[in-house]
């Protein structure tokens, strides 16, 4: 017999999803996120809904949107952060991720997954052709951007294209530098909104520094007449299991819940919840 909590947690799926996936790992993967909402805010589950109700409502029936991954710089986690982003979008959405790096990491991170991909994929980088990413019919378009500065044509093209960036950040002060000539040369120039995704966070002797950090990038100086650095609130943990996702061509959805995944999981279904809030709320506000 069904406990009742685990009858209320289907219910509010049902809620969410107006026709549900398919039971399986992915599903897990947005079971656990609403478990652990209601567990962090002490509320009752359904309370929980409606904003990720209207993300919904907004990514099936609104316009497409272009999401650039940023970071003149190798090894911050834009390749993982794009595809495991549109593996968790791709759980209410249409989602492609098109590479446009030419180390070209995601498009081999790509060919060993296959078909396994629960999102469309290519790689591109001709000028001429990323122009046309908006006669592209999918909710939402992932890019994974160039990590050098060799490559700033192919970064400023996209970004013309693009509705909103995300550079992922580690929590070190070495690494706000290479984000913030990013963030100050392409992205803040052309109007895009932008957050920072704090990865690769490690929390083994506690949220000190994490706090430290994050109050900085809150209260800084770091562009003229801005105060701080836009931050997404939640932040992807370092994990074991993300270090093999390359080589073994999987995404954060073909995990369940286990004791090696969960955070994993958790991280990522947080931040596009997140995020898919954030457009929701840009839209009821337009």
């Amino acid at each position: 017999m069904a406990h009742a909590a685990d009858q209320h947690h289907d219910t509010a799926l049902n809620a969410l999803f107006p026709q549900p996936p398919p039971l399986g790992s992915n599903h897990d993967c947005w079971r656990l996120e609403l478990v652990r909402m209601r567990v962090a805010h002490n509320h009752d589950l359904v309370t929980q809904l409606p904003c990720a109700r209207l993300a919904h409502a907004l990514l099936r029936g609104g316009s497409m949107r272009v999401l650039a991954v940023v970071g003149q710089k190798g090894g911050i986690g834009k390749s993982t952060t794009a595809m495991n982003l549109a593996a968790c979008m791709s759980r209410s959405s249409s989602v492609a991720v098109i590479d446009v790096d030419p180390q070209a990491s995601t498009t081999k991170w790509a060919e060993r997954a296959g078909e396994n991909l629960p999102f469309d994929f290519t790689s591109e980088t001709d000028i001429s052709m990323l122009s046309l990413m908006r006669q592209l019919d999918y909710d939402v378009v992932i890019v994974d951007t160039p990590g050098s500065l060799a490559d700033q044509h192919v970064l400023s093209a996209l970004l013309d294209q693009t509705d909103y960036a995300i550079a992922p950040l580690s929590p070190s002060f070495m690494e706000i530098e290479p984000v913030q000539r990013t963030l100050q040369d392409f992205v803040i120039p052309r109007g895009i909104p932008y957050r920072v995704l704090m990865n690769k966070v490690d929390l083994r002797d506690g949220k000190g520094d994490l706090e430290s950090f994050e109050e900085l990038l809150d209260t800084g100086s770091f562009f003229d007449g801005q105060v701080g650095i836009p931050r997404f609130k939640n932040y992807i943990r370092q994990a074991k299991v993300m270090k093999m996702m390359p080589l073994q061509g999987t995404v954060i959805t073909d995990y369940s819940d286990t004791r090696n995944s969960r955070a994993a999981i958790s991280d990522y279904t947080s931040v596009a919840l997140e995020l898919m809030n954030l457009w929701a709320r840009e839209r009821k506000t337009a």
